[in-house]
């Protein structure tokens, strides 16, 4: 898929997080208190709920996401546009990519 198709299918921050939510579901959720791995959605709260125990897990915990405040098209924005290209991208071209203020949280996004 090229950049302008891909660019087109994930448009808005719904369909990216909905196409974390696969990868996430792909992958599987662990339990951070109790280690289950069987979980069930909850729709309403965008949570993962342990079967177990009930403990909670959002979509970005226990990933490279997990103490970011970006949203979820940012992320899939940068890791598209650091796939297609040949050479490293400096934090500041990221940053003018995505149009983003502030040059930090994108520092730490390439970092991670």
């Amino acid at each position: 898929m090229n950049l302008i198709k891909f660019f087109q299918t994930y448009d808005t921050e719904l369909k990216c997080s909905e196409l974390f939510k696969q990868m996430r579901d792909k992958e599987g959720v662990n339990c951070k208190r109790c280690g289950g791995a069987d979980h069930y959605w909850l729709g309403t709260r965008d949570r993962y709920r342990c079967k177990a125990c009930n403990w909670e897990t959002t979509l970005r915990s226990g990933t490279a996401l997990e103490y970011s405040k970006l949203p979820y098209r940012y992320w899939i924005y940068a890791m598209a546009i650091l796939a297609s290209s040949k050479k490293p991208v400096s934090a500041l071209e990221m940053q003018r990519n995505l149009g983003h203020k502030f040059y930090e949280p994108i520092w730490f996004m390439l970092h991670k």
